[in-house]
């Protein structure tokens, strides 16, 4: 009976909403943060840090856009999951979806990378460029470059690898809770009445079909574990994991029956345990914690549909995955080329980083249009489940 419940989608996590339009304004301030940080590291745009020192400052916290988008990764998902029993079935559905939505995209800027080097070091004699391996990029397809030992191809594909192992990780935790919390309930149902309804079972869930106590030990202790810098282990996710958990802890407490001072308690925790500061930065806690803050308060609000429906953030969220891949591919060429043209010298460096971002913004679009947006709509045609 319990298991039905669960694939009947008689869980305690409520409502959907239309459309999480805060959730892609958020992902859109995220991208353009990363891409401001990225091109702004570059020796051209640093003359125009030196006229604007404040700028500069800025520019160099967009680093912090990487925190917010693991945070919308944990809610988002969970959000997907919703009503959902996890078996085997639904987990290669769920694996393929995920594909679709990462990996074309992906491959592109992988291509991209390799085509860049070669013409910086075919065409500018570029002295630094790294020698690429076969078994690197093979590596970098299965998303496990650093667990093999290899560089990154380039600077945000570590992300990708971390992204992937939380979903596996995920997904695997949920089936097992909801599997275990579904035997717990069975053996509650049998020493009930007979006239015992489906709110007897759905009260011993918190979120997703889980049990309180799996929850627990599952995604909130390992966050504030994960946040101590407790955790460290190169090529995993563990030193990122409390950012996902944050962000399906936002999801439950919007959600689900997750109580507001369970993650009040594991973003003190968060905060509160250092263990190895060089590991998680005070400020990348920080910043998850605010992201998952946000997300709870627009969705208690009931403004998710509603927040950031601005037409310039909701174009950026929606090439967001695009233009996080490739920003920098094209971006840092333009301001490469700019500088062997115009020098140092401050006009030309401002003109030629708006064409690096214009640019890159425009690659990030045909990417959307021309590759990720036809397979999203190839997952659309296979539902979850």
């Amino acid at each position: 009976m319990a298991d039905e419940l669960v694939a009947s989608g008689a869980v305690a996590d409520g409502p959907a909403v239309a459309r999480l339009v805060f959730v892609d304004a958020l992902r859109g301030v995220a991208a353009v943060a990363v891409m401001l940080f990225h091109l702004g590291g570059h020796r051209l745009a640093q003359v125009m840090w030196r006229q604007i020192p404040v700028i500069g400052w800025g520019v160099r916290w967009g680093e912090l856009g990487v925190q917010v988008f693991f945070v919308i990764s944990g809610f988002v998902i969970a959000y997907s999951v919703r009503h959902r029993r996890v078996d085997r079935q639904f987990t290669r559905t769920f694996l393929w979806r995920r594909a679709l939505r990462l990996e074309p995209p992906y491959l592109v800027a992988i291509v991209a990378v390799l085509i860049s080097n070669e013409i910086s070091r075919g065409w500018f004699a570029t002295p630094d460029v790294p020698t690429v391996t076969w078994g690197q990029v093979a590596a970098h397809v299965i998303y496990a470059q650093r667990l093999f030992g290899y560089g990154d191809l380039y600077p945000v594909f570590w992300t990708l690898t971390h992204e992937v192992q939380f979903y596996l990780i995920f997904i695997l935790v949920v089936g097992l809770g909801q599997a275990f919390s579904a035997r717990e309930s069975n053996a509650a149902l049998l020493q009930q009445p007979s006239s015992a309804s489906a709110e007897t079972y759905t009260s011993r869930e918190m979120l997703l079909g889980m049990s309180p106590a799996w929850v627990i030990s599952t995604f909130a202790v390992p966050a504030v574990l994960s946040g101590s810098g407790a955790f460290q282990a190169n090529g995993l996710c563990l030193d990122t994991w409390y950012l996902f958990a944050l962000g399906l802890l936002s999801y439950g407490v919007v959600f689900a029956r997750v109580p507001w001072q369970l993650w009040a308690a594991v973003a003190c925790g968060i905060v509160v345990f250092n263990w190895d500061t060089e590991q998680v930065e005070p400020a990348h806690k920080l910043m998850g914690i605010a992201t998952s803050l946000s997300l709870i308060v627009a969705g208690r609000l009931g403004q998710l549909p509603r927040w950031g429906n601005w037409r310039p953030l909701q174009f950026f969220g929606a090439i967001s995955y695009s233009l996080y891949l490739v920003h920098g591919i094209v971006g840092w060429r333009v301001l490469s080329v700019g500088e062997r043209i115009t020098g140092q010298q401050p006009l030309g460096a401002w003109l030629w980083f708006m064409l690096a971002l214009t640019t890159a913004t425009l690659a990030a679009w045909c990417l959307h249009v021309c590759v990720e947006r036809p397979f999203m709509r190839r997952r659309s045609d296979r539902s979850v489940g």
